[in-house]
């Protein structure tokens, strides 16, 4: 993303899942993702440039009902080079 919020102008590049017990009110749990490789679905225009890298859980878009809905993605303190060729 071109900024560090979710929004629907932003596209999926990658896509993969992580196992995470249930956690209690306030809990977390981390996990890497290194030297990825990531394909645009077809037909979608990514220029290359720097992006935020937003981590998203509890998707597809809410499947688990919870207090607070706004708090499931994290964006990257840094922004990463996307080359396109």
């Amino acid at each position: 993303d071109r900024d560090p919020v979710r929004g629907p102008e932003d596209v999926r590049l990658l896509s993969w899942n992580l196992e995470v017990p249930t956690l209690a009110p306030g809990a977390s749990r981390t996990g890497t993702l290194g030297g990825a490789v990531f394909f645009a679905p077809r037909g979608t225009v990514v220029t290359g440039g720097l992006y935020y890298v937003l981590a998203c859980a509890d998707e597809p878009a809410n499947a688990v009902r919870e207090s607070n809905e706004s708090n499931n993605c994290i964006a990257s303190t840094s922004r990463v080079r996307l080359d396109v060729f």
